[in-house]
Order: structure tokens, then C-alpha cells, then sequence
């Protein structure tokens, strides 16, 4: 079965909801759909699933149930997805106040502007999710290596291609890191232009490699380039090689 890439959709106007379902179908992504922010961690635990994307309504008026709060909602995501990309929808996100709010339950998450119209939203997550980064790209929920095309299909990766350049905390658990871990031994295998780093704090970034002329010109590129003392060793060590030569044909009997 293929696996597809799930994404959070959290929005309380069902025909805003159709639209980004929609809009998101040629992506091939497996929509998580919520009218609440209750519902959408109720979702996310009854299907088991990790979606590398959120998109959260911040005005949720129109919601069946005010159980839960968005802030609530946020600091929940964070806590059980720490590789989660949340981005917050709001008609408000030029007020201090809702930044303000959106920093205090999740500091990484991303605010856009739903005065932009939905349209401007599907754009910036067609752009977020056909990212081309170094020799690197997406397919399904794979990395892929563009010239030797093989894959890496922990979400980790993909996870990393959505932040760069910003570093994604990887949380307490143990399985994140070991899996970034992974992935930088992957692309270290496949001769990758990019490497995962840690960042401290237990985060994770993608940082590009140095290119490969400046490395070369930390190198001698001639035999003249290198240091006095180990040319004349290289002219001696060619000097006894034909003197043991020459020794050796001069002992041979004549035909």
C-alpha cells in the first residue's frame, strides 16, 4: 500500500473546508479534516497518525463544540508532533495580540493571512510540499536524491525539508534523533549536498556542504604545490626504484 503524506486540516466553515480539501487533492495528500479543536485530536489519535502539516482556523466561532481552545490545540500538537509544521489561518494576524498567543502555544508555528483568501493558502503549501532543496526532493513521504533517486522514507526527513533553513525540535524521544541520525548517514551515503545537523536542544537542520572548489583548493592540485621536503622524498624514492632496476637487469644472463 503507498503511503501518502497526511495533513491536519482544522477549520470550522465546511465550505472553506471543501476548498482546501480540494484544492490540496492533486497533491496526493491524505486530508485529516476537523471542525473542531477537540475533534482534531480526537482524529489524530483514532487514526494513529502523524501528519507533517497542520493548517488551523484561529477563529473557531462557527465550531460544534468550544471543549477545547486553539492555543490548547497548539500546545497539544507540539507536545505529541514535534516535527509538525503548524500553520495558523487568522483574519487577525497582523494584531499583536493573536501573535502574541500563537508564539505563547507554539512558538514555531507559521501565521496566514486569511484576509489573502484561501487560494493564497493552498499556494503556500503547493510550494511547501513540491520543495526541491540541493540535489534533494519529495515523493510520497520519502526523500528522494535526485541523481542516484534513492529514498529515504522516515518522515524525518521530509520534516527537515519543510523547515530548512530553521532547525525542528526533535523532543524527548529518543526514536526522533536516532532518525536523524539515520538521515545524515543516508546523505553522506548517497554523496548528498546537504547534511542534517544538530542544532543543540535537541533540534535537527538541513545545512548545505561546503562546494566541492573549496575543498579542492585546500588540496595541492600539482606535485609542485607540495611542500620542498616532500618532493625531494618523491625525487629519491623514483631514483631508488630505477637504481633497483637497473641492478636487477644487470644481474639477468645474457640470452
Amino acid at each position: 500500500m503507498q503511503v501518502t503524506r497526511q495533513i491536519l486540516i482544522v477549520e470550522d466553515d465546511p465550505e472553506e473546508m471543501a476548498v482546501a480539501v480540494a484544492g490540496l487533492a492533486p497533491l496526493q495528500m491524505d486530508c485529516l479534516q476537523a471542525q473542531s479543536a477537540q475533534e482534531a485530536a480526537q482524529v489524530i489519535q483514532r487514526r494513529e497518525a502523524h501528519p507533517l502539516i497542520a493548517v488551523v482556523d484561529w477563529d473557531m466561532s462557527l465550531a460544534p463544540d468550544q471543549l477545547w481552545s486553539i492555543p490548547q490545540l497548539l500546545r497539544w500538537l507540539r507536545d505529541r508532533e514535534p516535527n509538525l509544521t503548524v500553520i495558523v489561518f487568522s483574519a487577525y494576524a497582523d494584531q499583536l495580540n493573536v501573535a502574541a498567543a500563537v508564539h505563547d502555544a507554539d512558538p514555531s508555528a507559521y501565521l496566514h493571512d486569511k484576509r489573502h483568501k484561501i487560494e493564497s493558502l493552498l499556494e503556500r503549501l503547493r510550494r511547501m510540499c513540491t520543495i526541491q532543496l540541493g540535489d534533494l526532493t519529495v515523493q510520497g513521504v520519502c526523500v528522494v536524491h535526485v541523481p542516484s533517486q534513492a529514498k529515504f522514507p522516515h518522515p524525518i526527513g521530509l520534516s527537515l525539508l519543510l523547515a530548512y533553513p530553521a532547525p525542528v525540535p526533535l523532543g524527548p524521544d529518543g526514536a526522533r534523533s536516532r532518525a536523524a541520525r539515520r538521515f545524515n548517514a543516508w546523505l553522506i551515503e548517497v554523496d548528498s549536498s546537504m547534511r542534517a545537523c544538530s542544532s543543540g536542544k535537541r533540534s535537527y537542520k538541513l545545512v548545505p556542504t561546503p562546494p566541492p572548489s573549496t575543498v579542492a583548493a585546500t588540496l595541492p592540485s600539482t606535485r609542485h604545490d607540495l611542500p620542498a621536503r616532500t618532493r625531494i622524498r618523491t625525487d629519491h624514492s623514483h631514483e631508488l626504484a630505477r637504481s633497483r632496476k637497473n641492478s636487477v637487469n644487470s644481474s639477468a644472463p645474457c640470452a
